[in-house]
């Protein structure tokens, strides 16, 4: 946390000692993006550099970097010292993330949950105590002596890492050396598998086109670009603007921290609201609110409309990155999630680089005002792009099946089964009277050819029609039926008249 305050107030500090230099726009927009510059070409080899050797040298290295670039412009203020400044310090916290990021990972899964939290935590707290004991410092101390101010956290920090480091076991302090053992050669290949080990040799070997083609993970990736440089031209501008307009160094300071307040403030909030919110609906309501910001920054000169703007913007910017990282996760390849967080880091690095360089070669031309209405326009055409995904999270109403189509409430409920009984099959069955099974299949063929009439009667149209009144006819004709089916259960009862009297009524064919 102490080297995060040197890094975010040393930004601060460079930009306003290089206004008071009475240097051009440009040149303030090229030494902010030297903070970027070195870790952007160099942070791959940083962490090849880490896995090989262990966290103890590089945080002690980095640690020193940074102090030792907060001291020059101590001790000469000027381009040189400021370049040297910026470079030096950027590297130096490059180093020591790096290697405190792989040291906060270790562990389970719970402990490096907790391990991240608070880093972020801490980082939150940095990001607004930066910038603003910068501001007071250059205010009450002037601007060589603020950066002097400002070596005294990472002071600090060197000497609590030669207190912690030889706590740590030796394995994750310094990387062990790995003996190299002697294997036995293995056996010759075949044919087939020297023919498949030849083409997986020649198989091209995926690489960042290959993330690049997929679509979601090309939203993901340009929506994380977009709010990325949302927040370092923030970052960038409102120095300058401050200046402009008369403001001075503790309350361009206080402007920029009430920002990072208000990231600390919305991560607290972030996992209630994730419950509520689907990520895509944050993110583009967060886009469209940050480009409502960047319109209207430029017509206010009060410092409190300002510092309302900066938080409301910090808490657009804070809540979007948690989500922006799970639908990346989400949607990166397996096996190739750690070259996707790369690639994303790069991107983010190439935006601190040119963005500065961009705005400060159009502020001399242009004016600092278009500048925040151009980027507003970017973040209305990112969130213009994502619209669809807006859209498409929304909670859907659940859809009601369609009720079935309505038959004849005359027939029985089983007419498939006596649908397949025509009139024809069911004669032959009251030749036999003395068997008492005949008499229920006699009902249902009666029944059944009932039901066959009622439906070949209907239209193929699914709504249902008033049947003919001669229809009932047949009712009367049941109680006879069930009087003869309790008769003929007993076997001393059996007449001739009985099949006549249990066949179906000529109405009903």
């Amino acid at each position: 946390m102490l080297n995060h305050v040197a890094l975010n107030g040393g930004r601060v500090a460079v930009s306003l000692t290089a206004i008071s230099l009475h240097m051009s726009t440009f040149m303030v927009g090229l030494l902010v993006a030297l903070f970027a510059v070195l870790p952007m070409l160099f942070s791959v080899y940083t962490g090849r550099w880490v896995d090989r050797i262990g966290v103890s040298r590089p945080m002690r290295i980095g640690n020193a970097l940074i102090i030792v670039g907060a001291i020059i412009p101590l001790l000469w203020s000027d381009l040189a010292a400021l370049v040297l400044a910026a470079g030096m310090i950027g590297i130096g916290f490059t180093l020591h993330q790096v290697s405190t990021q792989n040291l906060m990972g270790r562990g389970d899964s719970k402990q490096r949950l907790r391990n991240f939290s608070w880093l972020a935590l801490a980082q939150s707290v940095s990001g607004f105590s930066g910038p603003l004991l910068a501001g007071l410092a250059i205010d009450h101390l002037g601007h060589r002596f603020a950066f002097g101010v400002l070596a005294i956290g990472p002071i600090i920090a060197l000497y609590g890492l030669r207190k912690l480091l030889p706590t740590l076991p030796p394995h994750v302090a310094s990387a062990p050396e790995h003996k190299v053992e002697e294997l036995p050669e293995p056996a010759p290949l075949t044919a087939t598998q020297q023919q498949q080990a030849d083409m997986q040799a020649k198989a091209p070997k995926p690489g960042i086109r290959d993330l690049l083609r997929i679509a979601e993970l090309r939203r993901i990736l340009g929506t994380n670009t977009v709010l990325s440089g949302a927040w370092d031209t923030h970052a960038f501008i409102v120095p300058i603007y401050g200046v402009s307009i008369g403001l001075s160094a503790t309350t361009i300071g206080t402007v920029l921290a009430c920002f990072s307040l208000a990231t600390f403030v919305i991560r607290l909030a972030l996992p209630y609201i994730q419950k509520h919110v689907r990520p895509w609906t944050l993110l583009v309501s967060a886009t469209i609110s940050a480009g409502c910001i960047f319109l209207l920054y430029p017509l206010f000169r009060e410092i409190s409309f300002l510092l309302t703007l900066s938080f409301i913007l910090g808490l657009a910017l804070g809540g979007s990155q948690p989500s922006l990282l799970a639908l990346m996760h989400q949607h990166s390849p397996p096996g190739r999630t750690a070259e996707t967080v790369g690639l994303r880091l790069a991107l983010l690095n190439s935006t601190q680089v040119m963005l500065p360089m961009g705005f400060g070669a159009l502020g001399n031309a242009i004016g600092i005002a278009p500048l925040f209405w151009a980027y507003a326009l970017l973040l209305y055409g990112s969130s213009w792009l994502n619209r669809d995904k807006f859209d498409r999270f929304k909670k859907k109403k659940p859809q009601h099946p369609a009720p079935p189509p309505e038959t004849s409430t005359t027939g029985p409920a089983s007419i498939p089964t006596s649908a397949s009984t025509t009139p024809s099959e069911a004669a032959p069955a009251p030749e036999s009277p003395p068997a008492p099974a005949p008499a229920p299949a006699s009902e249902s063929e009666s029944e059944s050819e009932s039901a066959t009439c009622s439906v070949t009667q209907e239209p193929p149209r699914p709504t249902p029609i008033a049947l003919p009144a001669q229809e009932p006819a047949p009712l009367p004709s049941v109680l006879p039926k069930q009087a003869s089916k309790t008769q003929r259960t007993e076997p001393s009862s059996p007449t001739p008249a009985e099949p006549a009297s249990t066949s179906s009524p000529p109405t009903a064919r």
